[in-house]
């Protein structure tokens, strides 16, 4: 074991080290320094993992915060539309009304025939043309023919397009035909037009 320590030149920085640390203030600074040494080295193991817990815990705070801001917004849409759906709830039944969610096609027939009555049009037909339900888009709206046949005087036919037009359901004009009659009092006519309804 002696001869280990002398290779190592181990001798040596005894001899040298003895008498150095034989002086009780050099003993002194030795045991300072060890113990510092000791200390940070028990410190950086010891707050290493609390190091570790801290960041992971910043991180977790920041995705909290995040997450609590992005819900806030959430909470301030949904208010937001909860207030604009209260404006207009009211108006709910006149919009369905004007765009059915279904092609309501008897409605539509009623509805025209009691326009023809107030107006004091003769109504002699309504054709409704085949409809198409195939649903491609949700949001979309869609449409279905409609022809009225009748007569009546040129001043009552204005007021029946006029209503015709401004009626609640949504409908819209394509083509007026005019015949006058033999007794060329009235006129025959011939209206094509599209109600529309949500899809």
């Amino acid at each position: 074991m002696k001869t280990v320590f002398k290779t190592s030149n181990f001798d040596k920085y005894y001899k040298d080290l003895v008498p150095y640390l034989k002086k009780e203030k050099n003993q002194q600074y030795f045991t300072i320094i060890l113990s510092l040494t000791a200390s940070i080295f028990f410190i950086v193991f010891a707050i290493n993992p609390t190091i570790s817990t801290i960041v992971n815990l910043r991180k977790q705070l920041t995705d909290a915060q995040f997450v609590d801001e992005r819900l806030t917004q959430k909470i301030n849409n949904l208010s937001s539309l909860s207030q604009q759906y209260q404006t207009i709830e009211g108006d709910i039944p006149l919009i369905l009304d004007a765009l059915p969610e279904k092609p309501e096609a008897p409605t539509l027939v009623g509805q025209i025939q009691t326009i023809g009555e107030d107006s004091s049009v003769q109504v002699n037909d309504i054709e409704i043309l085949p409809i198409n339900l195939s649903v491609k888009n949700s949001t979309t709206s869609s449409s279905f023919e409609f022809n009225v046949t009748g007569e009546g005087s040129s001043t009552n036919i204005q007021e029946f397009l006029k209503n015709l037009i401004s009626m609640q359901r949504a409908v819209s004009i394509t083509s007026i035909q005019f015949v006058e009659n033999s007794n060329g009092e009235n006129l025959s006519f011939v209206i094509k037009g599209l109600a529309y309804f949500k899809k």
